[in-house]
């Protein structure tokens, strides 16, 4: 077979234009795959193994981002606060007695942690149909700053239940205290 004659003066020149133009694209296939990955990180939703629902993880984050602006460490999550404020919240929203409920919490926390002295803290937020967002009755609690300027760290646990008359939010925050002789 008798190839043309403008490939046999030109060969050099189009087997060097291929090999660039291969290495060109593989060279712009890594570049823009590693942009891509970069971009697309922060998109990315966060795979979580955890029983935090999404509302309750970020009226966490906005009471750590209190806590860091004033160079304090962020609340630790513990999960059987999660749940035991989740429980008490469910139980506030089927009308049982706000005490009990608390009362309750407290004893399930206290099963799990046998070997330090703690304090928990209830605070219960009530968001009604008016829709005001949990986050902005935080702001509006009094209370808060005794939570947020405390200095020593403290563990949290977020529920909340939703009903007829709004979300019923529990806040447990607890503190624990090493047994004298330890």
């Amino acid at each position: 077979m008798k190839l043309p004659v403008s490939f046999i003066r030109h060969h050099l020149l189009l087997v060097t234009l291929t090999c660039v133009l291969l290495i060109g694209t593989a060279g712009s296939a890594e570049v823009l795959h590693h942009v891509s990955a970069q971009s697309n990180h922060q998109f990315r939703p966060e795979r979580q193994l955890s029983p935090v629902f999404q509302p309750e993880r970020a009226l966490m984050n906005m009471m750590n981002s209190e806590r860091e602006r004033l160079h304090m460490h962020p609340f630790d999550p513990e999960w059987n606060l999660f749940r035991s404020a989740r429980i008490a919240a469910q139980k506030l929203e089927k009308g049982q007695d706000e005490r009990i409920a608390m009362q309750e919490a407290d004893n399930i926390i206290n099963t799990e942690e046998k070997n330090n002295q703690q304090t928990v803290h209830h605070i219960i937020l009530r968001e009604s149909k008016k829709k005001i967002p949990v986050q902005e009755l935080w702001r509006q609690l009094k209370q808060r700053h005794v939570f947020i300027d405390r200095t020593t760290k403290l563990q949290i646990g977020i529920g909340y239940a939703a009903g007829d008359q709004g979300r019923i939010w529990v806040i447990l925050l607890k503190e624990l205290h090493p047994k004298r002789g330890q």
